[in-house]
């Protein structure tokens, strides 16, 4: 025979009915005033409504700076490299003016950078910065924006190099190391 477990009953302060125990909140049920979980929820949200209307300017910059340390911390999380480089590209889109087109499945990192062989390793962290070996999202013909099939993810280092030379500059210096190490 299994003996019954007696259920506690509460009366709760704010509907004024008698309900479970677990129809309170654990931490709630120290106090000698009770409120059960739907009057607690409500009784919450009453405030935040005062707060909100009392003061809608400080509101509404708390809530935006919630909501830019949040996406901050999203994207210095390495395992959200590809949404940090697709939000970085659309950033600059917007800001250069470019044609912007991508989405998540567009960006696809390499375990190793396409033109220097070195692997990709997303840096770690807030304030750290891209390293060499950060990937990066690189569009092949820079006159065109941030569109399907434009775009490809190097190293940073490989993206820096291109971006600060021709294809025939960096021919020439090619060119120019090898003639050098060769006549040594």
């Amino acid at each position: 025979m299994v003996a019954s477990a007696e259920v506690r009953v509460i009366d709760c302060i704010g509907c004024k009915r008698r309900l479970p125990a677990n129809a309170f909140y654990p931490s709630h049920l120290t106090n000698r005033l009770y409120r059960c979980k739907d009057c607690s929820r409500d009784e919450s949200r009453l405030r935040a409504t005062k707060k909100r209307l009392s003061d809608p300017e400080a509101y509404r910059q708390r809530a935006n700076e919630r909501a830019r340390r949040r996406t901050a911390r999203l994207l210095h999380d390495p395992r959200n490299a590809r949404q940090r480089l697709l939000y970085q590209a659309k950033s600059r889109a917007l800001a250069k003016g470019l044609a912007f087109d991508l989405t998540i499945e567009d960006v696809e990192i390499p375990d190793v950078c396409p033109l220097l062989g070195i692997p990709l390793i997303p840096s770690r962290g807030e304030g750290v910065g891209p390293t060499r070996n950060s990937p990066s999202l690189d569009r092949i013909d820079p006159k065109q924006g941030y569109v399907r099939g434009n775009v490809w993810v190097v190293s940073h280092f490989a993206n820096a190099i291109k971006r600060d030379a021709s294809a025939e500059d960096l021919i020439k210096i090619g060119t120019a190391l090898l003639q050098t190490q060769q006549q040594r």
